[in-house]
C-alpha cells in the first residue's frame, strides 16, 4: 500500500504546485512568464491542469491494481476465495486469450476445459500477466 501514497503523494504535490503558478498568472503578479497572449497561454495552461490531474487518477488506480494483484498473487488465492470483480477480471482475461475471429469451437472448448481445472482444482489466481488487466 505504501507505492499507491507515494504516488499519490508525488502527483498532488505536482499539481498543487502547478495550481499556484497558474494563481500567480491569474493575478498578474510579477511571477508570471510573459507571453504575447496571456489569454491562449492561460487557457493552455487550464487544459495542462486537467491532464495532470487524470494522470493522477489514472496513476493512483493503476498503482492501486497492481498492488491488488500482487497480493492476490502473493497470498496463493484461489478463485473461489477472491471478489466478484477480481473473479470477473481473470474470468475475462482467460476469454480474452482466445477470442479471436479465427478462433475455432474446439479451441473454446479446450479453454473452457482449462478454466474448469483452474477453478474446481483451486489453482491460484496468478496466471495471467497483471499489465494485461490494468
Amino acid at each position: 500500500m505504501i507505492a499507491i501514497y507515494n504516488v499519490l503523494d508525488d502527483r498532488k504535490g505536482e499539481i498543487e504546485f502547478y495550481y499556484s503558478v497558474m494563481e500567480d498568472i491569474d493575478r498578474d503578479s510579477d511571477n508570471m512568464l510573459h507571453t504575447a497572449d496571456k489569454q491562449r497561454f492561460f487557457r493552455i495552461m487550464k487544459s495542462n491542469f486537467l491532464l495532470m490531474l487524470y494522470n493522477l487518477v489514472e496513476a493512483t488506480f493503476t498503482t492501486g491494481m497492481l498492488e491488488i494483484y500482487d497480493q492476490v498473487e502473493a497470498d496463493g488465492c484461489p478463485y473461489a476465495n477472491v471478489i466478484d470483480e477480481i473473479q470477473n477480471i481473470w474470468t475475462d482475461y482467460k476469454v480474452k486469450e482466445v477470442h479471436k475471429p479465427d478462433s475455432k469451437l474446439s479451441t473454446y472448448t479446450n479453454r473452457v476445459q482449462h478454466i474448469v481445472l483452474d477453478i474446481t482444482q483451486k489453482h491460484t489466481v496468478d496466471s495471467f500477466e497483471k499489465y494485461d488487466w490494468c
